[in-house]
């Protein structure tokens, strides 16, 4: 994974582990790499975000899904391409949106 790859999708991952549900509890977080599901649901706790990191980035493309009480969405990364453009789909809910857009907002093409 590029470094700024692996920044953007560390930001990622620690914006979603830092906000909390409507019930006040965390987010928890899946990814599936393509093949398989390398972290499943993990527990909302912010030291889970280097492992989740650590998961990503073997395969051309991970599939970033984060679970809250009774919503859930996506973040698609494909690597590999120009670091910037890493995240190359996303859910449409406000949350997601909201989330990709302050962290990549960061990166201009």
């Amino acid at each position: 994974m590029h470094p700024i790859e692996r920044e953007i999708a560390t930001n990622i991952v620690n914006a979603i582990l830092s906000e909390s549900t409507k019930s006040g509890k965390g987010y928890r977080l899946s990814v599936y790499d393509g093949e398989e599901t390398v972290i499943s649901k993990n527990s909302p706790a912010s030291e889970y975000a280097g492992p989740i990191i650590e998961s990503m980035g073997h395969t051309e493309a991970d599939y970033l899904y984060w679970y809250g009480d009774d919503d859930r969405g996506m973040v698609m990364f494909v690597y590999g391409n120009s670091p910037e453009e890493v995240v190359a789909d996303h859910s449409s809910d406000e949350f997601t949106t909201r989330i990709v857009e302050t962290v990549t907002d960061d990166y201009p093409l």
